[in-house]
């Protein structure tokens, strides 16, 4: 049942490519990060507070290991081991 559902999620990986084309080189974890830095940054905030819940904790750990000292407060739900 591994094998089918790998196949089923590398079916659906690539009709998500078909459909959005070169966006989806962009529609990862790293670049939300890199947007969101870039709001703070439009916003002209020298640092954040974040609240990040389920996938928000992926981001926000992200963030402040990419960015430590632009974030004034963070409150992760759970923590995520995204090294591995």
């Amino acid at each position: 049942s591994f094998a089918a559902l790998r196949a089923a999620n590398r079916a659906l990986g690539e009709s998500c490519r078909d459909l959005t084309g070169p966006l989806a080189d962009h529609m990862d974890t790293g670049s939300v990060v890199r947007d969101m830095d870039a709001i703070r940054a439009g916003l002209g905030e020298k640092r954040i507070s974040y609240y990040g819940v389920s996938y928000g904790t992926a981001i926000g750990q992200q963030y402040a290991e990419r960015y430590p000292h632009r974030v004034r407060a963070m409150t992760l739900d759970s923590n995520m081991d995204h090294s591995l």
